[in-house]
């Protein structure tokens, strides 16, 4: 994503087994060659799906392994494809376009029969009334793989406001949110994803809950220190300050060397590099296998596996609340270098 709210996303074509390589690509119209990949030209020069069209329409790429989704700000979207001797370009027909893994200007061979991930989100997204950061998470989390070769990653882009939410492998119930006029002004950064997810989990109320309205504890586990609790009536949280929680843990849930987890915290990661104008070009996962934790355990499981919520447990309690309204709430820890990571939002009502 650039900071003119243009967006690229690629994916192989794959379909349980590589498709053939396309040996048949050649130069037909002799247009000039462009030696890197198009996507790349396009995300540094391009604000708009028409301007990326035109770039794909005077250059020749050799570069052609799969198939590039384009959406602008405006609305715009384009699926770029090669054809039998050139670009071919699927504009969307519907409000949504979907993109997965098989090409999808040959969408009736019998080859791509089983297209459930791509199937599912077409269905999810035809249905959905109101677009929204949340919704399109509940189709990363439809449409995700587990097993010997899961979803490493999946990520949110709202190109509107330039923000982008990060979910580890299939971990829906945590985020990390960037903003890229924000990651702009900061200059190239490289950042170890891994080490700024702290396992929240929201323990009460419970999704759904009934509460009374006179005292509400929120109770969540986390590995930061410090959090910030949102609650309100508004699902966007709009204008509502948070309450500032700094190390609400007991006494025997403390850690006994704080060295020790300064040294855990240096350990491992992802990698998020932005190059030039674009925001998270290229992100890479490593997966460390010794973590020494302050009881001397060489593997710490809460950190080696993002599905694992810390055993942390934090308290706040709220007074006052109004009677008989549903309310929002969700739990930001706060990490270094501005890098936050978030809970999913539940609800809760009052009584009366």
């Amino acid at each position: 994503m650039n900071e003119q709210g243009l967006w690229y996303g690629s994916t192989s074509l794959y379909d349980g087994a590589a498709l053939p390589v396309r040996t048949d690509i050649k130069k037909y119209y002799h247009k000039p060659v462009w030696t890197y990949e198009l996507p790349v030209k396009v995300i540094e020069e391009c604000t708009t799906v028409d301007e990326a069209i035109a770039i794909y329409s005077t250059y020749f790429s050799p570069y052609w392994t799969g198939h590039t989704l384009l959406v602008d700000k405006q609305g715009n979207s384009v699926i770029v494809e090669f054809g039998a001797k050139d670009v071919v370009f699927i504009h969307r027909k519907n409000h949504y376009q979907v993109m997965t893994n098989f090409p999808n200007a040959d969408t009736l061979n019998a080859r791509w029969y089983n297209r459930y991930r791509y199937n599912t989100a077409s269905k999810m997204l035809a249905s959905c009334e109101a677009i929204s950061v949340d919704f399109f998470e509940l189709v990363c989390d439809a449409i995700h793989r587990e097993g010997s070769s899961p979803t490493s990653l999946s990520t949110v882009y709202d190109v509107v406001n330039a923000n982008l939410s990060v979910f580890y492998v299939y971990n829906f119930d945590e985020s990390l949110k960037f903003n890229l006029k924000e990651e702009l002004q900061k200059g190239e950064n490289y950042y170890r994803l891994w080490n700024y997810y702290n396992q929240i989990a929201l323990k009460s109320p419970i999704d759904g809950e009934k509460v009374n309205s006179s005292s509400v504890t929120f109770i969540w586990n986390g590995n930061a220190e410090s959090y910030q609790l949102y609650y309100s009536n508004d699902p966007d949280f709009t204008d509502i300050k948070p309450i500032e929680v700094t190390d609400s843990r007991s006494e025997q849930e403390k850690p006994v060397s704080y060295a020790a987890g300064w040294f855990a915290a240096l350990l491992f990661g992802n990698i998020l590099i932005r190059k030039k104008k674009a925001l998270a070009a290229i992100i890479s996962m490593t997966l460390m296998i010794l973590l020494f934790s302050c009881d001397i355990q060489l593997v710490d499981p809460a950190i080696v596996s993002p599905f694992v919520p810390s055993t942390i447990e934090h308290h706040q309690t709220v007074e006052n609340l109004q009677p008989n309204t549903l309310y929002y709430w969700k739990i930001v820890a706060v990490g270094t270098h501005g890098i936050n990571s978030e809970s999913r939002v539940q609800t809760f009502k009052t009584r009366n």
